[in-house]
């Protein structure tokens, strides 16, 4: 039966895919078909094709998330691993790849779903529409007619849209610079997880007209 984790971590992802436990403790380390599955997903999520847990951009330094969260903090220890086959348990089981972005690499790549994590018989929903790689991103008002097949940041984005939406309802003359550092926004939407420029391009999506057109000092909303 396949496991049912929405998210798995590299360490687990690269033993299954040779076949091997990753729960097993070996004293000449991973096996070298493991070890060549650790080369490939690093490469892979250090191009920007598997997306991971990590964050790609540079991080700002005025940012609250930690250093360790950018990939730039890891750049020796992936090069370690991808030039030399030199791997660190603790960071292969810091880094995570969601179920959905793995399903979207493979059929990317051409590589076949792994049965550890996919049921070949299931149907996912969106195998009905007629682009199964379209991004979320073109979708700017509303909530789509199937949330559940968004990414976490996806669904982030529409929970901040949706917010702010409502608070525009409230006090329209409320500008972006200021709606973008609400704390329903960052808080209850979980855009506080993400960058200031993150959350600007999200709602200014959705912002009224005459806020996006406006100038000059903005009227703050109190937060909750």
């Amino acid at each position: 039966m396949p496991l049912t984790n929405d998210m798995l971590c590299i360490w687990e992802i690269g033993h299954r895919l040779a076949g091997e436990n990753p729960y097993r403790w070996r004293l000449k380390g991973a096996k070298p078909a493991v070890r060549d599955n650790f080369r490939l997903l690093l490469n892979e999520i250090h191009a920007g094709h598997l997306e991971s847990s990590l964050f790609m951009e540079k991080r700002p330094h005025d940012s609250h998330i930690p250093s360790t969260m950018y990939i730039r903090h890891h750049l020796d220890t992936i090069e370690d691993c991808v030039r030399h086959g030199l791997y660190k348990k603790r960071f292969l089981e810091f880094v995570l790849v969601e179920r959905w972005e793995f399903r979207h690499w493979c059929q990317q790549s051409g590589y076949p779903l792994p049965d550890f994590w996919y049921d070949c018989e299931y149907r996912w929903p969106e195998d009905d529409a007629e682009d199964v790689t379209a991004d979320a991103e073109d979708i700017q008002e509303g909530i789509p007619d199937n949330p559940d097949k968004l990414r976490p940041s996806q669904r982030t984005r529409v929970a901040c849209q949706q917010i702010a939406k409502v608070l525009w309802s409230d006090v329209p003359e409320t500008t972006i610079t200021d709606m973008i550092d609400h704390e329903a926004i960052k808080r209850l939407g979980g855009g506080g997880y993400y960058e200031e420029k993150t959350r600007r391009k999200w709602l200014s999506q959705v912002a009224p007209l005459e806020v996006r057109e406006k100038r000059g000092r903005p009227k703050k909303i109190d937060n909750i």
